[in-house]
């Protein structure tokens, strides 16, 4: 009985022993399931979807209508997404024709990529082979790869846009800086230019200047490589590139010429007209006479004329040469190319004071610009005699003190000395003359006093530089030059004087029109003159001082409201006038315009005068309304009025004396002396001659207006009564 007992709890032992070990062997595979399924990556998400296939996609440019030759030469940029790639992808991308070949690829990258992402690239539309731009067209940006191992599943996305190409352009600016340019006064003239569209750089410009009037006549100017695109300034010296040396003066335009062969590609454009002057010089020299006695003749007068000095001055050097010695006379200062001038001489030395001897003499005149090293050539007068032959005097009439003058009057010390002249006749040794100047208000104080001069012969002339006796150049205003004498004792010589002005001219119109000039001078000149001291200027103007002898004239311009300055206050002298401003001018000074009017009712006046666009089209639809405006009636410009151009002497003339009531001379009248008759100007040009509008022997009828010229003229007109 104990021995069953032992073997039944042996049994049940055993049982219990192989139940535990089932257990643990059924939770050892409860655990290898769990840990499966926590490795599994659609269990790690929490879903029990798929995991996502490698994957290439979205590929994308910025810009489907791609223009590489913007001046800002953007680039393209591309870009791809990539998706689920468990291992290291190279990914190829490229660009072709849509059309074409695809192996035939322009432009090509190697990424390697991993995971998921996006890449990105830039693209400047340059054949990466031959670095040119590509031509207009439509391409394909592909990326490809080949994803895993044997087999590879094959990845790729696509996307076409297109390349455009604006045809390439070449645009010149219209006005070159500086006009006119003077080669020898100017560093240099420069222009603009732009390039646009090019499909790459350019091999050359060639840059020619072209004579305007015959446009076969041409000089190379300059020759400019590699550029692309952008806007440019460039600068011409005014010499001809093969020969180094200085073209003709004349009229001229610049030709723009682009040629590039690798592109077919040839462009061209031209500035607008320009003038280019020769040097400096001094023209015209005339003698008054050939045979010179200072005993009984007028003064000998040496005149002349300088050109193309621009806005300089120049300080000119005179000299009588004998056959063996050379006398110097006295210096002119600061002179300028809008007038004639003239040099008196009395046939003596004036270091000496003496008389020359008799002999054969030239006037020799030369110059130099101021503030440069510019040499104006000199010049000879022709030959004449000096022949100082004093008759006796008559005892039965006294001496007697005539003529006297000062020049120039009204006197401007700033720019030169005044000649003061007076003449003596029947003088003998006993005959003692004095000379001197007096402030009008003080006739007792003399301001500058000569020593007397015994038994003067026929003119005397004196040279005064506008000081006094303590070297202070004397204030404007009112001054008398008075001459007085003896002829023995007690023989008193009747005195005589001249009042004259010392830079200062009353004003015509003492009312000036205050308002300021609601139309300026669009493309001001730099004024060379000085700005005259504080209280010291002209009707306002910073630029010009109350004793400029022009001073009168310009004050009456301003008070009729034609010519009112500029925004900074100055006036402006030297500056040039456009067509449209003249007219402008011109109508208000005959009151010929009302601003409350509408004289254009909605039509434009000319091609090139845009109704509510151009600033100046009421003034130019009133004047062509009223016949003093034509535009230009034959030639390339005809049917035009270009109102941006530069007015010359002879349509400056035919605008203002259109207006006036008087007969017109006939066209075969003579004139000026570099007018010939039957132009269209020459019967304008008599009535200015007549009129003595334009002074001297000389019209220059293509040289441009001036706005001092254009207040002198207007001033004389109102002188005359015909304003």
């Amino acid at each position: 009985m104990m021995i069953k007992s032992l073997r039944l709890k042996s049994l049940r032992n055993a049982f219990k022993e192989n139940a535990l070990k089932k257990n643990a062997a059924i939770l050892t595979c409860s655990l290898l399931v769990l840990q499966l399924m926590i490795s599994s990556p659609a269990m790690a998400s929490g879903g029990g979807n798929p995991p996502p296939s490698p994957n290439l996609s979205a590929a994308t440019v910025d810009n489907s209508s791609y223009d590489p030759n913007t001046a800002a030469h953007t680039l393209l940029n591309l870009s791809y997404q990539y998706t689920a790639f468990s291992q290291s992808t190279t990914v190829d991308a490229k660009i072709y024709l849509a059309n074409g070949d695809p192996n035939v690829t322009y432009k090509t990258w190697n990424f390697t990529n991993q995971g998921t992402g996006k890449q990105t690239m830039t693209w400047d539309g340059k054949n990466q082979n031959s670095s040119l731009t590509m031509p207009a067209g439509t391409y394909t940006f592909k990326a490809y790869a080949f994803y895993g191992q044997s087999p590879a599943i094959a990845l790729n996305t696509t996307i076409n846009f297109q390349i455009i190409n604006p045809p390439p352009s070449l645009i010149a600016g219209n006005a070159v800086t500086v006009n006119p340019f003077s080669p020898t006064l100017d560093t240099s003239l420069t222009y603009t230019y732009s390039l646009a569209d090019l499909m790459d750089y350019t091999e050359s410009i060639r840059v020619t200047a072209i004579d305007a009037i015959n446009p076969n006549i041409t000089y190379d100017a300059d020759v400019i490589l590699n550029q692309g695109n952008g806007n440019y300034h460039a600068s011409w010296n005014g010499k001809d590139l093969l020969t180094g040396h200085v073209v003709p003066a004349g009229n001229y335009y610049l030709r723009l010429n682009v040629r590039d062969d690798p592109h077919n590609l040839a462009l061209v454009s031209s500035t607008a007209s320009f003038k280019l002057l020769d040097p400096p010089v001094i023209t015209t020299p005339q003698l008054s006479a050939t045979t010179y006695n200072p005993y009984t003749d007028s003064p000998l007068i040496y005149s002349y004329n300088l050109r193309n000095l621009k806005t300089k001055t120049a300080t000119m050097t005179v000299a009588a040469i004998g056959a063996s010695k050379t006398y110097y006379l006295p210096t002119q200062y600061s002179q300028i190319d809008t007038q004639p001038y003239s040099i008196t001489w009395n046939g003596t030395d004036p270091a000496s004071g003496s008389l020359l001897p008799a002999g054969t003499y030239q006037i020799q005149l030369s110059g130099r610009v101021d503030g440069t090293t510019i040499v104006l050539p000199a010049v000879l007068s022709s030959s004449f005699n000096l022949n100082p032959n004093q008759p006796p005097p008559n005892p039965n009439v006294a001496a007697a003190i005539s003529n006297l003058q000062v020049f120039p009057s009204p006197y401007n010390p700033s720019q030169g000395t005044a000649a003061l002249s007076y003449q003596v006749t029947n003088a003998s040794d006993a005959t003692v003359v004095s000379a001197a100047v007096y402030k009008s208000s003080d006739m007792n104080t003399a301001v500058k006093t000569w020593s007397p001069l015994i038994n003067p012969f026929n003119t005397v002339i004196l040279t005064w530089d506008g000081k006094d006796s303590a070297g202070t150049i004397v204030a404007d205003g009112s001054y008398v030059f008075k001459v007085w004498g003896n002829d023995g004792p007690n023989k008193i010589i009747a005195p005589k004087q001249l009042t004259f002005m010392i830079a200062n001219i009353p004003n015509p119109n003492p009312n000036p029109n205050p308002n300021p000039n609601p139309n300026p001078n669009p493309n001001p000149n730099p004024n060379p003159n000085p700005n005259p001291p504080p209280g010291d200027s002209c009707a306002g103007f910073i630029d010009v001082s109350s004793g400029n002898p022009n001073c009168p004239a310009i004050s009456f311009v301003k008070s009729r409201g034609a010519m009112t300055g500029n925004p900074d206050g100055s006036f402006d002298q030297l500056g040039l006038l456009q067509r449209d401003q003249i007219a402008k001018i011109i109508l208000e000074i005959f009151a010929l315009f009302n601003k409350q009017l509408n004289y254009c009712n909605g039509k434009n006046p000319f091609p090139d005068v845009k109704v509510t666009i151009d600033w100046s089209y009421q003034y130019v639809c009133r004047g062509k309304t009223l016949g003093m405006i034509t535009g230009y009636l034959g030639g390339a410009d005809a049917g035009y009025y270009r109102p941006g151009r530069s007015v010359n002497h002879a349509e400056f003339l035919a605008l203002v004396l259109r207006n006036l009531p008087d007969s017109i001379p006939d066209k075969s009248a003579l004139s000026y002396n570099d007018v010939p008759i039957n132009q269209w100007y020459s019967g304008y040009a008599k009535y200015a001659k007549d009129h003595d509008l334009f002074s001297g022997p000389y019209l220059h009828p293509n040289d441009p207006m001036k706005r001092v010229d254009v207040a002198v003229v207007l001033y004389k007109l109102y002188g005359l009564g015909k304003l």
